[in-house]
């Protein structure tokens, strides 16, 4: 499996997906790097010597030793060796913790453009070196005395952004990315900017910023986010200001989706008198490429919620897709003349409840609510999120004196949650409309569940923890 060569980056890489290892030693030589694939992670450590290889590019669930073993085992025996590791979608947090002990970044083998992988390890090459252990170097110049990145800073910023991008909203990564950026190139401000279909966007805070830099910044088809998109790559420009003073600078880098321009990553005003080092460019531009993941992720998960059956508060099936199961089924049960029932879930008091002790202990509530009536009903069974607080459930081939039973071991099972609230514990009721079918008037599922619907509301008129048989 090997592929040494004398050009490019060395890089050694083992993964369980082999696939994945072919396509990715594939596309890094197309971008002339030597890539040699071990068999797995013993054959990696008995290969590795930072004589050899320059770059070490492992996967978390390789075995005995796993991906976190080598990286322990080489930041211990050549801790200049930048180290990559490789996930799947249930590794990622062990991935996560992998660049907290100090791996340079993580990606998943779900990577479709391979430019990424290749930009990151050329970026890890020329970031600074762990040569020693003073943790800001000085690095004189022509023009002056630059300091560059502290690695401990730089390393402590990328952690933060990783962590933002796996567990926190878009706009929250994105605040933090502009942040980074002014920190690292001790500038005052940073600024995002997204590309939308109406021109550049300012996508982070803008506190108290005259028009001339807003302009400035985004003018459309001439700001300075615009050109660098038109670029592909880091530029700095200058402000002319009205007073005596000198011009303002700024440095921004683009946000690249899958070759795609996306916005541009922007700090200002760059430190008077003071040559911008290469080194923190550098990390500019890596954090960059963490904030166009960032807009990738989110983008990809509005999307499979978007197409996820389920609803992410509850678990249960979202309304739509519960409404189409259940035609389907009536549709069944019509057909062969069998029984059938729905009922639907109200849970008691839910908006004092929320109002009372927070909108995450509705949710957490919404979602016992639903795990309660799952452990109740059959598989075959469909539960679904019917309103804000209702959960809607099909019985099938179930009649009137099984839906009674159903019913009273749901309201039995409800009553049974405890959740802690503000002021202790809290007991949870529930009102219940049910409907079977065969009946008159009722000649589709949308008839059902109405009818239903009813007998919850005359439940609720009644009282809470009541059942009403429509």
């Amino acid at each position: 499996m090997d592929s040494e060569s004398s050009s490019g980056i060395r890089i050694l890489i083992a993964d369980p997906d082999t696939a994945f290892c072919v396509s990715a030693r594939r596309a890094l030589e197309h971008f002339g790097h030597s890539v040699t694939i071990a068999h797995d992670g013993t054959d990696l450590l008995a290969r590795f010597s930072p004589e050899r290889f320059e770059i070490v590019v492992a996967g978390v669930s390789l075995h005995r030793p796993n991906g976190l073993d080598i990286l322990r085992h080489i930041k211990k025996r050549s801790p200049e060796t930048p180290v990559f590791l490789l996930c799947d979608d249930t590794s990622t947090g062990t991935a996560q913790a992998g660049v907290n002990e100090g791996a340079f970044a993580y990606f998943s083998t779900h990577l479709e453009d391979f430019e990424e992988l290749a930009d990151a390890i050329e970026h890890a090459m020329d970031s600074p070196r762990e040569a020693d252990s003073s943790d800001l170097a000085i690095a004189t110049t022509d023009d002056g005395v630059v300091h560059a990145p502290a690695r401990g800073l730089a390393t402590g910023l990328m952690r933060e952004l990783i962590t933002a991008t796996i567990s926190k909203p878009l706009n929250e990564t994105l605040q933090l990315l502009a942040i980074a950026g002014a920190k690292i190139l001790e500038a005052e401000k940073g600024v995002v900017l997204l590309t939308q279909p109406n021109g550049l966007q300012v996508a982070t805070a803008l506190e108290d910023e005259p028009e001339a830099v807003k302009d400035f910044l985004a003018r459309n088809s001439e700001g300075f986010g615009y050109r660098i998109g038109s670029a592909r790559k880091t530029l700095i420009d200058a402000m002319p200001t009205e007073s005596d003073e000198p011009p303002m600078q700024f440095i921004g880098t683009p946000l690249i989706i899958k070759n795609e321009w996306a916005g541009a990553l922007i700090v200002y005003p760059l430190p008077a008198e003071q040559t911008v080092d290469v080194a923190r460019v550098t990390w500019l531009e890596l954090f960059a490429m963490q904030g166009a993941l960032a807009i990738e992720m989110d983008r990809l998960r509005e999307e499979n919620q978007h197409l996820s059956p389920q609803d992410p508060v509850s678990g249960v099936l979202k309304r739509e897709s519960f409404t189409e199961m259940a035609d389907r089924e009536f549709r069944r049960s019509w057909r062969y003349n069998h029984a059938i029932t729905a009922i639907i879930v109200d849970i008691d008091n839910m908006s004092v409840l929320n109002m009372r002790h927070g909108r995450e202990f509705g949710n957490v509530l919404l979602r016992e609510t639903a795990n309660a009536c799952r452990n109740v009903v059959r598989s075959v069974d469909l539960v679904g999120r019917y309103e804000e607080d209702a959960i809607a459930l099909l019985l099938l081939m179930t009649g009137r004196d099984g839906a009674r039973v159903v019913a009273e071991r749901l309201r039995v099972g409800i009553n049974q949650i405890r959740l802690s609230g503000a002021q202790g514990p809290v007991q949870v009721t529930a009102t219940f409309g049910v409907c079977s079918y065969p009946r008159p008037n009722c000649a589709s599922i949308f008839d059902l569940l109405a009818i239903a619907q009813d007998a919850q509301r005359t439940a609720r008129r009644i009282g809470s923890n009541q059942i009403v048989y429509g």
